[in-house]
């Protein structure tokens, strides 16, 4: 597997996962995290549950 310069860490762990759809684990990891009191001062955010799809734009 390729490795990026900038980190040393194999080019394929910065891309967005493959899936189509986020799985049930992941929607339940998120629920979880929001309800928790690590949240305490989150407020008006969007959380998205992509798997890094949604940065897929920014030239990241």
């Amino acid at each position: 597997m390729p490795r990026s310069r900038a980190s040393g860490r194999s080019a394929s762990s910065s891309r967005p996962r493959p899936e189509m759809g986020a799985a049930p684990d992941d929607i339940a990891g998120a629920i979880a995290f929001l309800a928790s009191p690590a949240t305490k001062f989150i407020t008006g955010q969007t959380l998205f549950v992509d798997g890094g799809k949604s940065l897929g734009g920014l030239g990241l």
